[in-house]
């Protein structure tokens, strides 16, 4: 089993995200496109620099992992659609909001189906794979004074870690965040 922490600030309107591994070093960060309408955002995979130089390495160095983007309509139920990073032209996964009172997402790719079953409070999730066996959970925390996602991904799953974060960003998204761009 492998952990990490989505973590924002408090204040932050952006869906900007920090993702921290269990030694507490950042790994990942996300960037979001604040003039869009709906949800579009990248998860980036942080290459190792001395703090100091962190800013100037966020600007230069942008390994793109993921891009998401959730899907404008109207409807109750969100959409956010998934694509491999640098290529935004095809989709390799769909997750999709299955009940709104209940909060259940499906992700649905080309040879895969998995389920986030999540309680009332939309603050604890299951990650089930095709044969209804879990491969991962999802918390909604407090850690150091910031709301944080604990992700618990376990051996069963079979796909890159970063596409685990993009499951935690759709359930940020969809009940915790009530702006419209980000």
């Amino acid at each position: 089993m492998v952990k990490y922490f989505l973590s924002k600030k408090l204040a932050n309107v952006s869906n900007r995200f920090k993702i921290y591994d269990e030694n507490d070093q950042v790994v990942y960060y996300t960037k979001t496109d604040l003039a869009s309408l709906g949800l579009k955002l990248s998860v980036f995979e942080m290459i190792a620099t001395p703090p100091q130089q962190l800013q100037q390495q966020q600007e230069k160095e942008q390994h793109e992992i993921y891009y998401m983007k959730e899907k404008v309509k109207l409807s109750m139920h969100r959409k956010f659609e998934i694509y491999k990073g640098g290529d935004h032209l095809h989709v390799i996964a769909v997750i999709r909001q299955d009940k709104l009172w209940n909060p259940t997402f499906s992700v649905k790719g080309d040879s895969f189906t998995l389920t986030l079953k999540g309680n009332k409070m939309a603050s604890h999730f299951q990650v089930l794979n095709d044969d209804g066996i879990e491969c991962g959970r999802i918390e909604k925390t407090w850690r150091k004074t910031k709301p944080t996602y604990e992700l618990d991904i376990l051996d069963s799953f079979e796909f890159e870690i970063p596409f685990f974060f993009c499951f935690a960003l759709a359930i940020d998204r969809t009940f915790f965040n009530n702006t419209t761009n980000g």
